[in-house]
């Protein structure tokens, strides 16, 4: 099932077009077994605050995880939910809209952190990066 997921996720990635070159390279290597997955969830359709979280988390993980981005530590996916391919995955994550989550993969087991609802309060303010680097960074001590 977590290949499965894997594979959906990276097939994902490409089909969106979305995401920028220095991520995009850290999805295509096979990630190590124990690993952190970012996912973000959007629609056809994002809204202003939807693209604002998608290029923050982005920002945060090229400034501050680069070199787990690039030993694929750190996995970013880009997921549209309202494409059937990835009604599973949407579905499995609770996200029929956007939706930013943080899913630790260990020893076969899953640990899910969804910081949705954080995500849509901390753009208006001047921490998202900070605390989502915080997250991230609790994250990798879990592995």
């Amino acid at each position: 099932m977590k290949k499965v997921i894997f594979l959906l996720t990276t097939v994902l990635l490409f089909s969106c077009g979305e995401s920028n070159d220095k991520i995009e390279k850290s999805v295509q290597s096979e990630p190590s077994k124990n690993h952190v997955a970012v996912y973000d969830f959007h629609t056809d359709h994002p809204c202003e605050s939807c693209i604002t979280i998608e290029n923050l988390t982005k920002e945060t993980l090229n400034e501050n995880f680069s070199s787990n981005m690039k030993d694929s530590t750190i996995t970013f996916t880009l997921i549209n939910v309202d494409s059937p391919e990835n009604q599973v995955m949407a579905e499995e994550y609770d996200a029929f809209g956007t939706a930013l989550m943080i899913t630790v993969f260990k020893d076969g087991e899953e640990d899910i952190l969804d910081l949705t609802e954080w995500a849509f309060d901390a753009i208006h303010g001047d921490n998202f990066k900070s605390e989502l680097k915080k997250e991230l960074g609790i994250a990798l001590k879990k592995l």
